[in-house]
This record gives C-alpha cells, sequence and structure tokens, in this order.
C-alpha cells in the first residue's frame, strides 16, 4: 500500500479530492450510459471506466487529510 506523509496534502487539496469524490461516480456513469446508448463509442466507455478507477484514488487522498486533522484535534483537547 502506498504511504503518504501526513503534512503532504494541503487543505485546499483535501477539499479538491473529496469534491472529485463526490463528482466521479456520477461523471463515470453519464459517461459510460452516453457511450452506450447515444454515442456507441467505446473510447467514451473507457473515459467511464477511468472515472470510476479514479474514484477510490481520490477519495483515500481526500479521507486521509481528514483523519490527520481529527487526530491532531483529539491531541489537542487531550
Amino acid at each position: 500500500m502506498i504511504s503518504i506523509p501526513n503534512e503532504s496534502i494541503p487543505i485546499f487539496m483535501k477539499t479538491f479530492f473529496l469534491f472529485l469524490s463526490i463528482i466521479l461516480p456520477i461523471l463515470a456513469l453519464v459517461t459510460i450510459v452516453l457511450g452506450i446508448f447515444h454515442f456507441k463509442n467505446p473510447h467514451i466507455i473507457n473515459l467511464g471506466i477511468l472515472f470510476i478507477v479514479a474514484y477510490p484514488i481520490f477519495h483515500f487522498l481526500g479521507k486521509k487529510k481528514k483523519k490527520v486533522e481529527n487526530n491532531k484535534r483529539d491531541m489537542e483537547t487531550n
């Protein structure tokens, strides 16, 4: 598994990654449906599959920074 240092992802990037993790599944479904029914183009279907593959990466990067921030806040309160 890939290890990412805690401070390597700034706050705005965390927000961007979480935004992508919300948008990518929707974009993937729309792309695959359009690729199958409207354009009948395998390249567009592959693009939708690429969005599905990219989703866990951005989801992981967005959640990792949030977990680190929660841990820091817990340590400050204790």
